[in-house]
């Protein structure tokens, strides 16, 4: 779908909180007006984390952006730890990488998302 954004949620095989975070997601993106493509991906091996630099579970893509990037962060198979939480990513860093998402591709969106 070239007209949407596309959001990869990375997570562990075991992962419970998957279905939680794909719906985080598809809110922030629906309060923004912006169409996407949402896919949850399990990474099953510490060799597959390594290979694309998975820094824990949940891992939220945009575009193959890193909601949070961390420079030097070092891949693992585990739960990934965000601002001194586990299981998802803020609210705020999905709603900043997919307004600069839209940005980028020209597709308007809404001056502000509901929460947050």
């Amino acid at each position: 779908m070239a007209d949407c954004i596309r959001i990869e949620v990375l997570v562990l095989p075991w992962s419970l909180n998957a279905g939680r975070v794909m719906r985080a997601v598809a809110q922030v993106a629906a309060e923004l007006g912006l169409r996407i493509d949402l896919e949850c991906r399990a990474v099953e091996s510490e060799a597959r984390a390594r290979s694309i630099g998975f820094l824990g579970a949940p891992t939220v893509l945009v575009d193959g952006v890193d909601v949070v990037e961390e420079p030097g962060g070092v891949p693992v198979l585990g739960i990934r730890r965000y601002d001194g939480a586990f299981g998802m990513p803020p609210r705020a860093a999905v709603e900043a990488r997919l307004r600069a998402a839209a940005a980028a591709r020209g597709m308007p969106c809404a001056t502000s998302a509901r929460g947050g």
